[in-house]
C-alpha cells in the first residue's frame, strides 16, 4: 500500500510540469544551479495535487492533452534553475511542445504551492550520478564524487594536452588557453570575416566508444562551431565532419543558420532538432553532456534532455540519406571514435571537458 500511495502521488506530480518551453533566464550562481536535495513532504503535496486538479489533463504514462508523466520526470535534471523555470511555466502557461494543446496559465496557484509540487517532482528523477551537475570550487577539476565515479578531465585549464589537430601531431597555434578555457582565436579581416589564421578542427589523443562527456562552450556574437564523436582518423577521411555525428554549437539569433531546423545549438546538425531549445544567450556558459552507450545517444544542453536517437538501425540510416551526409559512406557508421571541437572560423570556448568511458552491465 505504501508502494501504490507513492506511486500514486508521483502521477499527478509529474504531470503538473506538462507542456513546457523554451528556457529564457539563467543565474550563473552555485546556489541557483545547485541540485535540489530536499523533496516537499509527500502527504502535503498529495493535498496540494487535490486542491489543484492537476491530473486533469494529463495520464500516467502516455500522452493525451498533456505530455505523460514519465517523459517529464525524465526530461529535466533536479536542480534550483530548472524547479524555477518550470514554476514559470505552470504560472505563465507554455507553447505545448510535449502536449498536443498548449498549457493554460494558472496565475491562481500560490507560489509556495508550486515549490512544493515541483520540488517533489523534481527529487524522483531516475538518472544516476553521473548526469548530475557537478559543482567544484575550480573550474577543470574533478569533484571527489566524480573521482569515485571514474572520471577524467580532457583539459585541465593549463595545457592542450591530449587534444591535437586532426591528422597533425599538434594543435594549431590559434587554438589557445584564455582565462583557463581553450580558446580558437579568431580575427576579423578587413571584410567582416572571422577566422582563425592556424586552427583546424581538435580531436582526443584517445579514441571512444561508450562514454558520458561534459563540457561548457560560450560563443561569440553570430558564431558557429560543433562537437563531434565517433571521428574516424585515418587515409579515407579528409575531415572530421565527414564520419563524426555533431552536436551544433550556434548564436541561434544573429547566425543565418539559426533559420533552419536542425541547424542550431543543441540540435543533431542536420539531421534532429533539439526540442526543447535551452541555449542561453551569447557570452554566456552552456553546459553540455552526450551520452552514447552502444550507440544509443543523448544530447543534453543546460540539464535538459534535448535529443536523443539510436545509431546503426534503419532509422539512423534514413535519417543520413535525408541529410548532406548522405553521400558520405562512413559518416555516422563508425562506433568508436575521437572526439572533436570544431574550427568553423568563429571565436569559440570551452571548459570543464570531462568524459566517463562506460559498459553495459
Amino acid at each position: 500500500m505504501k508502494i501504490l500511495r507513492w506511486f500514486c502521488l508521483l502521477i499527478p506530480m509529474t504531470l503538473l510540469m506538462a507542456c513546457t518551453g523554451t528556457k529564457v533566464t539563467k543565474n550563473d550562481n552555485t546556489e541557483i544551479n545547485s541540485v535540489l536535495t530536499e523533496p516537499a513532504d509527500p502527504q502535503e503535496a498529495q493535498q496540494l495535487i487535490t486542491k489543484h486538479r492537476c491530473t486533469t489533463c494529463h495520464k500516467i504514462d502516455k500522452n493525451v492533452m498533456g505530455p505523460a508523466y514519465l517523459a517529464i520526470a525524465q526530461k529535466y535534471l533536479p536542480t534550483t534553475l530548472n524547479m524555477k523555470y518550470l514554476m514559470s511555466q505552470v504560472a505563465n502557461g507554455s507553447s505545448g511542445i510535449y502536449g498536443k494543446a498548449r498549457m493554460n496559465a494558472h496565475p491562481s496557484i500560490p507560489k509556495d504551492d508550486l515549490e512544493k509540487m515541483v520540488r517533489f517532482i523534481l527529487s524522483l528523477h531516475n538518472h544516476p550520478q553521473d548526469m548530475m551537475p557537478v559543482f567544484t570550487s575550480e573550474d577543470n577539476t574533478l569533484s571527489g564524487l566524480e573521482k569515485a565515479l571514474g572520471w577524467t578531465t580532457l583539459f585541465d585549464g593549463r595545457s592542450m594536452s591530449g587534444w591535437r589537430n586532426f591528422k597533425k601531431s599538434a594543435p594549431g597555434k590559434s587554438w589557445i588557453i584564455d582565462d583557463h578555457a581553450i580558446l580558437l582565436n579568431a580575427e576579423k579581416s578587413a571584410e567582416g570575416q572571422w577566422r582563425a589564421t592556424d586552427g583546424g578542427d581538435l580531436i582526443t589523443q584517445n579514441t571512444y566508444s561508450d562514454f558520458i562527456l561534459k563540457l561548457d562552450w560560450k560563443i561569440n556574437e553570430c558564431g558557429n562551431s560543433g562537437i563531434m564523436f565517433n571521428v574516424v582518423e585515418n587515409d579515407t577521411y579528409d575531415y572530421v565532419w565527414q564520419t563524426g555525428p555533431e552536436m551544433q554549437i550556434l548564436d541561434n539569433h544573429c547566425h543565418p543558420e539559426g533559420k533552419v531546423p536542425t541547424h542550431r545549438a543543441g540540435d543533431l546538425f542536420d539531421m534532429m532538432e533539439a526540442r526543447p531549445n535551452t541555449v542561453l544567450p551569447t557570452g554566456e556558459w552552456n553546459r553540455v553532456i552526450i551520452k552514447n552507450t552502444a550507440g544509443r545517444v543523448e544530447f543534453w544542453l543546460n540539464d535538459v534532455r534535448v535529443v536523443e536517437f539510436s545509431m546503426f538501425d534503419d532509422t539512423w540510416k534514413k535519417r543520413i540519406a535525408n541529410s548532406k551526409f548522405r553521400d558520405m559512406p562512413g559518416f555516422g557508421m563508425s562506433k568508436s571514435g575521437h572526439i572533436s571541437l570544431q574550427d568553423h572560423g568563429d571565436k569559440i570556448w570551452f571548459k570543464n571537458i570531462k568524459i566517463k568511458e562506460t559498459q553495459l552491465p
